[in-house]
């Protein structure tokens, strides 16, 4: 994340006046340090040595003040994890308390920090059909991709947005900036076809064209 450095900063600099959970209050904000994450434990020691005990699970995506919408929560909660279990801090249906429970991020849709599963409507019965399956990370340091690091070319204006949110369809965006930057790469390994990012599939291929159509 940009500005890292100055979130590094301030957690240092209340590392001393932290209380027991790494918590410091000033005024109505709430600053998180590293221990935190044993605080969180403590509440929760099924996460321990899960993709939960990272400071991702507070701070990606990033919604305001360096927090994401479930990091927001904790902090207006004072810190009370009990106090935002009910709440559904990334609008995904599923409670906070109940993607804990299930090792999956409260504050964020994505399965892993930098991999996104986004879902369509292909099959009422088989709700995984179809669905897209994304690298983030890949896209951004791998040699071999155009992008290599340069945010612009998928994010701004009538592009992506820089947060993951499986409710809100990417399908015109995906067809049209996807497919250029695949049949660009002249990579046999970038998809240009359907089947190539929409799994399961190949068999129903006829069927779901006219459902596109």
């Amino acid at each position: 994340m940009r500005k890292v450095w100055k979130f590094a900063a301030v957690m240092l600099g209340l590392l001393g006046a932290a209380s027991g959970i790494g918590l410091s209050v000033v005024g109505n904000t709430a600053y998180a340090t590293p221990s935190l994450q044993t605080a969180m434990i403590a509440r929760y020691p099924s996460l321990r040595d899960t993709p939960l005990q990272n400071c991702v699970t507070c701070h990606m995506p990033v919604k305001a003040d360096f927090l994401n919408s479930y990091g927001l929560a904790l902090r207006d909660a004072q810190m009370k994890f009990e106090e935002i279990e009910q709440l559904d801090s990334d609008n995904d249906s599923v409670s906070n308390i109940d993607e804990i429970n299930n090792e999956s991020f409260p504050g964020s849709h994505a399965t892993s920090p930098e991999y996104y599963i986004f879902h369509v409507n292909f099959s009422e019965k088989d709700k995984k059909l179809g669905e897209v399956h994304f690298n983030h990370e890949m896209h951004v340091i791998k040699e071999s991709f155009l992008s290599q690091g340069r945010c612009k070319d998928c994010h701004g204006k009538n592009l992506f947005p820089k947060e993951f949110n499986d409710n809100v369809s990417t399908r015109e965006l995906s067809h049209q900036i996807c497919w250029r930057c695949h049949e660009t790469s002249g990579s046999k390994l970038a998809p240009t076809d359907c089947t190539g990012c929409h799994t399961g599939i190949k068999e129903i291929l006829d069927d779901v064209k006219k459902l596109l159509n």
